[in-house]
């Protein structure tokens, strides 16, 4: 999804709300990029196998 799309449907008005905060996640967990940090959540078992696709 994009910002503005997660943005649009957590209720928040603007997108650089999401980006600063996915930022500040993907800084913490030590990866580099969004598609990092979903294979982080995948093999923390975060995530559905339907979530996968």
């Amino acid at each position: 999804m994009s910002y503005a799309e997660i943005a649009e449907v957590r209720g928040n008005k603007n997108p650089r709300t999401v980006r600063n905060a996915v930022y500040a996640i993907r800084r913490k967990l030590g990866v580099g990029s969004r598609q990092e940090m979903g294979v982080w959540a995948a093999r923390s078992g975060l995530l559905d196998d339907d979530e996968l696709l």
